[in-house]
Protein backbone atom coordinates (compact mmCIF):
# COMPACT_ATOMS: atom_id res chain seq x y z
CA UNK A 1 0.00 0.00 0.00
CA UNK A 2 1.18 3.44 -0.91
CA UNK A 3 1.75 6.03 1.79
CA UNK A 4 -0.07 9.38 1.61
CA UNK A 5 2.45 12.20 1.44
CA UNK A 6 2.58 14.45 4.52
CA UNK A 7 1.58 17.49 2.45
CA UNK A 8 -1.87 15.89 1.81
CA UNK A 9 -2.41 14.52 5.30
CA UNK A 10 -2.28 17.91 7.06
CA UNK A 11 -5.28 19.44 5.14
CA UNK A 12 -7.15 16.13 5.41
CA UNK A 13 -6.56 16.09 9.16
CA UNK A 14 -7.74 19.69 9.54
CA UNK A 15 -10.85 18.94 7.44
CA UNK A 16 -11.61 15.84 9.51
CA UNK A 17 -11.21 17.78 12.78
CA UNK A 18 -13.50 20.58 11.54
CA UNK A 19 -16.06 18.01 10.32
CA UNK A 20 -16.13 16.45 13.80
CA UNK A 21 -16.53 19.87 15.45
CA UNK A 22 -19.32 20.71 13.03
CA UNK A 23 -21.04 17.36 13.56
CA UNK A 24 -21.18 17.92 17.33
CA UNK A 25 -22.28 21.57 17.04
CA UNK A 26 -19.12 22.98 18.58
CA UNK A 27 -18.33 25.49 15.82
CA UNK A 28 -20.74 28.35 16.76
CA UNK A 29 -18.37 30.09 19.15
CA UNK A 30 -15.39 29.43 16.93
CA UNK A 31 -17.18 30.89 13.92
CA UNK A 32 -18.09 34.04 15.86
CA UNK A 33 -14.51 34.49 17.13
CA UNK A 34 -13.14 34.04 13.61
CA UNK A 35 -15.62 36.59 12.24
CA UNK A 36 -14.66 39.10 14.95
CA UNK A 37 -10.99 38.50 14.14
CA UNK A 38 -11.51 39.12 10.44
CA UNK A 39 -13.39 42.36 11.20
CA UNK A 40 -10.36 43.55 13.18
CA UNK A 41 -8.21 43.37 10.06
CA UNK A 42 -10.38 45.87 8.28
CA UNK A 43 -9.86 49.56 9.08
CA UNK A 44 -12.82 51.44 10.55
CA UNK A 45 -14.51 53.93 8.23
CA UNK A 46 -13.96 57.59 9.08
CA UNK A 47 -16.53 59.11 11.42
CA UNK A 48 -19.24 61.13 9.64
CA UNK A 49 -20.61 63.90 11.87
CA UNK A 50 -23.68 64.31 9.64
CA UNK A 51 -24.99 60.86 10.64
CA UNK A 52 -26.91 60.41 13.85
CA UNK A 53 -27.90 57.10 15.38
CA UNK A 54 -31.18 57.23 17.24
CA UNK A 55 -31.19 54.16 19.42
CA UNK A 56 -34.33 52.75 20.97
CA UNK A 57 -33.19 51.15 24.21
CA UNK A 58 -34.97 49.39 27.07
CA UNK A 59 -35.77 52.59 29.02
CA UNK A 60 -37.37 54.11 25.90
CA UNK A 61 -39.49 51.00 25.35
CA UNK A 62 -40.47 51.02 29.04
CA UNK A 63 -41.55 54.66 28.77
CA UNK A 64 -43.71 53.93 25.73
CA UNK A 65 -44.99 50.63 27.08
CA UNK A 66 -44.88 48.33 24.02
CA UNK A 67 -42.49 46.81 21.57
CA UNK A 68 -42.42 47.39 18.74
CA UNK A 69 -43.07 51.04 19.37
CA UNK A 70 -46.36 52.08 17.82
CA UNK A 71 -46.40 53.43 14.32
CA UNK A 72 -47.93 56.68 15.58
CA UNK A 73 -44.94 57.35 17.84
CA UNK A 74 -42.57 56.41 15.03
CA UNK A 75 -44.40 58.82 12.71
CA UNK A 76 -44.12 61.60 15.31
CA UNK A 77 -40.39 60.88 15.62
CA UNK A 78 -40.01 61.14 11.84
CA UNK A 79 -41.77 64.50 11.82
CA UNK A 80 -39.50 65.73 14.59
CA UNK A 81 -36.40 64.50 12.76
CA UNK A 82 -37.58 66.26 9.59
CA UNK A 83 -38.11 69.50 11.53
CA UNK A 84 -34.55 69.13 12.84
CA UNK A 85 -33.23 68.92 9.27
CA UNK A 86 -32.93 65.18 8.69
CA UNK A 87 -33.07 64.22 5.05
CA UNK A 88 -33.12 60.43 5.43
CA UNK A 89 -34.14 57.89 8.02
CA UNK A 90 -33.28 54.20 8.06
CA UNK A 91 -35.10 51.76 10.31
CA UNK A 92 -34.13 48.33 11.50
CA UNK A 93 -37.52 47.39 12.94
CA UNK A 94 -39.87 44.62 11.95
CA UNK A 95 -43.58 45.28 12.29
CA UNK A 96 -44.74 41.70 11.96
CA UNK A 97 -48.05 42.04 13.84
CA UNK A 98 -50.95 44.36 13.19
CA UNK A 99 -51.17 47.34 15.50
CA UNK A 100 -54.06 47.49 17.92
CA UNK A 101 -56.81 49.74 16.63
CA UNK A 102 -57.06 53.24 18.00
CA UNK A 103 -60.08 55.41 18.67
CA UNK A 104 -60.95 58.58 16.78
CA UNK A 105 -61.99 60.64 19.81
CA UNK A 106 -63.68 63.45 17.87
CA UNK A 107 -65.96 61.01 16.03
CA UNK A 108 -66.68 59.04 19.22
CA UNK A 109 -67.37 62.05 21.43
CA UNK A 110 -68.96 64.54 19.01
CA UNK A 111 -69.94 63.37 15.53
CA UNK A 112 -71.40 59.96 16.37
CA UNK A 113 -73.57 61.07 19.31
CA UNK A 114 -74.93 63.95 17.20
CA UNK A 115 -75.64 61.63 14.29
CA UNK A 116 -77.22 59.04 16.58
CA UNK A 117 -79.49 61.66 18.15
CA UNK A 118 -80.41 63.14 14.77
CA UNK A 119 -81.15 59.71 13.30
CA UNK A 120 -83.40 58.60 16.11
CA UNK A 121 -85.15 61.97 16.18
CA UNK A 122 -85.81 61.71 12.44
CA UNK A 123 -87.12 58.13 12.76
CA UNK A 124 -89.28 59.10 15.72
CA UNK A 125 -90.75 62.10 13.87
CA UNK A 126 -91.48 59.97 10.78
CA UNK A 127 -93.07 57.26 12.91
CA UNK A 128 -95.21 59.80 14.79
CA UNK A 129 -96.28 61.45 11.52
CA UNK A 130 -97.21 58.08 10.00
CA UNK A 131 -99.22 56.98 13.03
CA UNK A 132 -100.91 60.42 13.24
CA UNK A 133 -101.78 60.35 9.52
CA UNK A 134 -103.29 56.88 9.92
CA UNK A 135 -105.18 57.92 13.09
CA UNK A 136 -106.69 61.04 11.46
CA UNK A 137 -107.49 59.15 8.23
CA UNK A 138 -105.26 61.37 6.06
CA UNK A 139 -103.78 58.09 4.83
CA UNK A 140 -106.30 55.35 4.10
CA UNK A 141 -105.65 52.16 6.04
CA UNK A 142 -105.37 50.28 2.73
CA UNK A 143 -102.24 52.33 1.84
CA UNK A 144 -100.53 51.76 5.19
CA UNK A 145 -98.41 48.77 3.98
CA UNK A 146 -96.82 51.02 1.35
CA UNK A 147 -95.96 53.68 3.96
CA UNK A 148 -94.73 50.99 6.35
CA UNK A 149 -92.32 49.70 3.62
CA UNK A 150 -91.07 53.26 3.02
CA UNK A 151 -90.54 53.71 6.75
CA UNK A 152 -88.69 50.37 6.89
CA UNK A 153 -86.45 51.42 3.96
CA UNK A 154 -85.72 54.73 5.69
CA UNK A 155 -84.81 52.88 8.89
CA UNK A 156 -82.48 50.56 6.94
CA UNK A 157 -80.82 53.54 5.24
CA UNK A 158 -80.25 55.22 8.62
CA UNK A 159 -78.88 51.94 9.99
CA UNK A 160 -76.32 51.82 7.15
CA UNK A 161 -75.31 55.45 7.79
CA UNK A 162 -74.81 54.70 11.50
CA UNK A 163 -72.85 51.57 10.62
CA UNK A 164 -70.42 53.61 8.49
CA UNK A 165 -70.06 56.13 11.32
CA UNK A 166 -69.24 53.37 13.80
CA UNK A 167 -66.46 52.18 11.48
CA UNK A 168 -65.04 55.72 11.45
CA UNK A 169 -64.57 55.54 15.23
CA UNK A 170 -61.87 52.89 14.94
CA UNK A 171 -58.50 54.09 13.64
CA UNK A 172 -56.25 51.74 11.74
CA UNK A 173 -52.84 52.45 13.23
CA UNK A 174 -51.03 50.59 10.51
Amino acid sequence: MKKIPLIFSIPLGIAAALALLLAFGLTGGLENRMYDGFLGWRPSPPEDKSLVLVQVDDPAVSAVGTWPISRAITADALLLLKEMGARYAVFDIEYVNKSPRGVNASVLEQEFPEQLSSTFQSLSENNTALVDALRTHRIPLSESPSFARQFSQLAEQKKQELSYSVKAIALDND
